[in-house]
């Protein structure tokens, strides 16, 4: 499995070179690829991926003396990553790339629409299509632990965020390598002191919260942004602070997950891949697709969630 900066590592051709520099920096941009840039992705067949898994141990580990392992029946649950197409054309009227011989406007103008896509799908990869009338298209992670039972409540009406909650979160998914939340969250996680630290990353010359990688014993807290609603394209927070009460599902939710080979991964039939560019009358279109699912898994272990946390 590569991640996304692994594929873009692999393009040495001349045609693929602007591609390469549009995507490059796209990944690097904290606002659309956070989570996905470091992501593995799988190879599979079209449409859906399709997993079988046994809901309870398919044999006895231990004997006594003189003893024969004990067979069992095991019964199976079907899990589907459902996949969905993501790109689309990149539009520019020919007049704006007239004498662009070195191609920067185009990798900026490529740059700005892989930032979009991934920006969407971040989104997507918490809530599934959120905008899609069936809700079937993609399955979230939301969708997949409140299916699976994988989700601890912060109190009958909400409830907020402690180091016990948290840490028994943590011991849910051995091997958690990331905890993801909004910002809000992050800050009130900052304030539990005990076992959180902040590590400078970037100093030019000023504080910003983009300076400090946080993290709740060893492990990084990656705060969630925005994203361009499908819609009318402005911007709005993927993981909003909600202080509904109620329902403990209705406030806000902490994921804490393991992300790799053996834990959360993404699926396609084929990596991103951007065409080279085509003209049609008055205008240059470079094509982009992509068609995949940003989560999928083999291990229920690899993901859990805290939901229902308000404000202090």
């Amino acid at each position: 499995m590569l991640t996304l900066t692994d594929w873009a590592k692999l393009i040495t051709d001349e045609k693929g070179r602007l591609q390469t520099l549009g995507a490059v920096e796209a990944l690097s941009d904290a606002r659309g690829w956070p989570l996905l840039k470091i992501m593995p992705f799988r190879p599979v067949g079209g449409q859906a991926n399709v997993t079988n898994r046994a809901t309870s141990s398919t044999r006895a580990a231990t004997r006594a003396m003189n003893e024969d392992f004990e067979e069992s029946s095991p019964g199976v649950q079907q899990y589907t990553f459902v996949m969905r197409a993501a790109g689309g054309d990149l539009k520019i009227d020919i007049n704006m790339i007239l004498g662009d011989t070195t191609g920067v406007l185009r990798a900026g103008l490529l740059t700005q629409k892989l930032r979009d896509i991934g920006a969407r799908l971040f989104r997507m990869w918490f809530k599934g299509d959120r905008d899609h009338s069936s809700g079937a298209q993609w399955h979230g992670a939301n969708e997949f632990c409140a299916d699976n039972s994988l989700q601890t409540p912060a109190g009958e009406n909400g409830g907020t965020i402690t180091s016990d909650l948290l840490d028994d979160a943590i011991e849910k998914v051995p091997g958690a390598n990331l905890i993801l939340c909004n910002r809000t969250l992050a800050r009130q996680i900052n304030n539990l002191e005990i076992g959180v630290q902040k590590q400078v990353v970037l100093n030019q010359g000023g504080l910003s919260p983009d300076m400090f990688v946080q993290t709740y014993k060893g492990i990084p807290i990656l705060p969630v942004g925005k994203a361009p609603n499908d819609t009318t394209g402005a911007l709005e927070d993927i993981l909003p602070f909600n202080e509904t009460q109620g329902s403990c599902n209705t406030c806000s939710r902490v994921t804490v997950c393991r992300i790799g080979m053996d834990g959360i991964f993404g699926i396609h039939n084929r990596m991103l891949e951007i065409a080279e560019p085509r003209r049609a009358g008055a205008f240059e279109y470079n094509d982009m697709n992509w068609f995949m699912a940003g989560f999928a898994t083999d291990y229920p272990d690899s993901i859990w969630q805290i939901v229902g946390v308000k404000a202090a």
